[in-house]
C-alpha cells in the first residue's frame, strides 16, 4: 500500500468523520426540540390548570418520548467518532514513519469506515405540545384526565415549500402517525418573518380552509420566512397542535410592469393604468414561466368598448400591431380566446370590474408549454410552442379606462 492509497483512505476517513458529525447535530437538534418543547408544555399547562395544578401533574406525566433511542444512537455516533479519530491519527502517523509493516493492519482498518446510524428528520422526532379545551377549565378535578392531552406530534405537517415569483406555495398533509378515525374539517396556516430560532414577528393567519397547499402572497424578496399549520377535526371546536415550523428564504422577483411612457405604473409595478385614448401595449420584464407558475390579471377599471383589448403572454414586448399577431397566448376583454393569433372556439364571459383571469403553466418541455387559462370557474388549456426562458406578460388597450393589476 502505496502512499498515495493511504491519502486516498484518510480522505475517505475525514469525509466519514464529517458525515458523523453532522448527524451528531441533528441529534442534538432533535433532543432540543424534545426538551424545549417538553419544557414549554409545561408551562402551559401550569398556566390552564392554575389551582389544580397538583391534581393534574398527577395524572398528566409527560415523558419525553423518544429520547431513548436518540441517546443509543448517540452513543454509538459517539463511539465511531473515537474510532475514526484514532484511524486518522494512525494514517497521519504512517505517513510521517518509515516502518512499512503497520500498513497492512492499516489497510484492514480502512473497513471500520462503515454505513452511518439512521437519525430520524425533525418532523418525524416528537415536538412535544399541550392540547386542551378551554372550556372545560372550571370543572372539577375529577374530570382533568379528559381536560386535555399531551400531543408528541402534530396531527399535520408541512411537507413541502416551493418558491414561486413573489410567493411561496405551502404544501402540507395528515401525520404518518395519526389515526385517521376522524375528517379535518380545515386547516390553519401562519407565517411569520424570519427563521424558526430567530422569529422578528408573531405569526399571521393566512389561510383557513380544506385545501393542502396555499400559495402564500406578496413576500418580500431575499427574506426568512417561517410557516407553520394545525387542523380542526369535525364536530371540534378547538384546534390541533401547530405543526414543527418550515423555514424558506424568498430569491424569485415578483411579475411587475416594466416602465411604460403610456401607462401610470403603482403597486410596486403591479398595477397598470392606461393613460391615452390609443392602441398601447404594457409588458413586464423577459421571465422565465416554469411548471408551477401562475400569472392572475385582476381588471380593477374596464372601458365600455371591449374589443381589441387584451390581456396574456406573449414573446415580444414591442409589437407594431395587435397582440394576437404575435407568438402570444391572450385573452380579448369580450371573451375570445387566441393562441397565436388563431381564435378558439372556446370563449368566456366578457369581463368586468373585479374580473379575473389565470395563466398557469402545468406542462413543460423544450420547446412547448401547457398553459391552463381560468376565468369564472371556467378553463381552457392550450399547448403553446413557445421557448419557457423568453416570455414577456402582457396588456393592451384601447383607451384610458382600463387598469390592470398582475399577481
Amino acid at each position: 500500500m502505496d502512499e498515495n492509497d493511504i491519502k486516498a483512505n484518510l480522505k475517505a476517513g475525514n469525509e466519514y468523520l464529517e458525515l458523523l458529525k453532522n448527524l451528531q447535530t441533528e441529534i442534538r437538534y432533535a433532543e432540543q426540540q424534545i426538551n424545549i418543547t417538553a419544557e414549554e408544555t409545561e408551562n402551559e399547562i401550569v398556566t390552564v390548570f392554575s389551582n389544580l395544578l397538583t391534581s393534574v401533574t398527577k395524572n398528566l406525566k409527560i415523558q419525553r418520548k423518544g429520547l431513548l433511542p436518540l441517546q443509543q444512537c448517540q452513543a454509538i455516533i459517539s463511539h465511531k467518532i473515537k474510532n475514526t479519530n484514532s484511524f486518522i491519527k494512525e494514517g497521519n502517523d504512517l505517513l510521517k514513519s518509515t516502518n512499512s509493516l503497520n500498513v497492512t493492519d492499516f489497510n484492514r482498518k480502512s473497513t471500520l469506515l462503515g454505513s452511518l446510524p439512521e437519525v430520524p428528520p425533525l418532523k418525524e422526532v416528537p415536538y412535544v405540545s399541550f392540547h386542551y379545551d378551554t372550556n372545560e377549565q372550571n370543572n372539577l378535578t375529577n374530570i382533568c384526565r379528559q381536560f386535555g392531552a399531551v400531543i408528541h406530534i402534530s396531527p399535520v405537517q408541512i411537507t413541502t415549500l416551493l418558491e414561486r415569483p413573489g410567493a411561496i406555495l405551502v404544501e402540507w398533509c395528515i401525520s404518518e402517525n395519526e389515526d385517521h378515525f376522524r375528517d379535518v374539517e380545515e386547516y390553519q396556516l401562519q407565517w411569520a418573518f424570519g427563521s424558526v430560532r430567530n422569529l422578528e414577528s408573531d405569526f399571521h393567519t393566512s389561510y383557513i380552509g380544506p385545501n393542502l397547499q396555499y400559495l402564500v402572497k406578496d413576500l418580500n424578496l431575499n427574506r426568512n420566512y417561517s410557516f407553520r399549520v394545525c387542523c380542526k377535526y369535525e364536530g371540534d371546536t378547538q384546534w390541533s397542535p401547530w405543526s414543527l415550523p418550515q423555514v424558506c428564504h424568498t430569491t424569485i422577483k415578483p411579475f411587475a410592469w416594466e416602465e411604460n411612457v403610456n401607462f401610470k405604473l403603482t403597486n410596486e409595478n403591479k398595477i397598470a393604468s392606461s393613460l391615452f385614448d390609443t392602441s398601447s401595449l404594457v409588458c413586464s420584464k423577459r421571465i422565465e414561466f416554469n411548471v408551477g407558475y401562475s400569472i392572475e390579471f385582476t381588471f380593477l377599471e374596464c372601458g365600455e368598448n371591449l374589443s381589441e383589448n387584451y390581456v396574456g403572454l406573449t414573446t415580444q414586448n414591442k409589437l407594431a400591431e395587435s397582440i394576437i399577431k404575435s407568438p402570444s397566448v391572450c385573452v380579448e376583454a369580450d371573451g375570445s380566446i387566441y393562441g397565436s393569433g388563431v381564435k378558439k372556439i372556446t370563449k368566456f364571459l366578457p369581463v368586468t370590474k373585479g374580473s379575473k383571469i389565470c395563466f398557469s403553466c402545468v406542462y413543460k418541455d423544450e420547446n412547448k408549454l401547457r398553459i391552463n387559462i381560468d376565468c369564472n370557474e371556467n378553463r381552457v388549456t392550450y399547448d403553446w410552442l413557445v421557448d419557457h426562458v423568453n416570455i414577456y406578460i402582457a396588456a393592451q388597450f384601447n383607451s384610458s379606462k382600463w387598469k390592470i393589476m398582475i399577481d
